[in-house]
C-alpha cells in the first residue's frame, strides 16, 4: 500500500466517524426538542399566550 493510499484510507475512516458523531447529535438535538413542551397558558388558550397583551413587557 502506497502512502496516498494509507492517507486515503485514513480519510475515509476520519469522514466517517465525523458523519457518524453529526448523525448522532442531529438525533440528540430532535430528542431533546421532542422533550420539549410548551407551557399551558392562564387563559387556557393553550397558545402560550399569556392574556397580558403588550403591558407584560413595560415597566409602570
Amino acid at each position: 500500500m502506497t502512502p496516498e493510499d494509507e492517507a486515503a484510507e485514513e480519510e475515509a475512516a476520519i469522514d466517517a466517524m465525523l458523519d457518524q458523531a453529526w448523525r448522532d447529535v442531529c438525533e440528540m438535538i430532535e430528542a431533546e426538542e421532542q422533550a420539549i413542551t410548551p407551557l399551558p397558558s392562564p387563559n387556557g388558550t393553550g397558545s402560550g399566550d399569556t392574556g397580558l397583551g403588550d403591558t407584560a413587557h413595560h415597566r409602570w
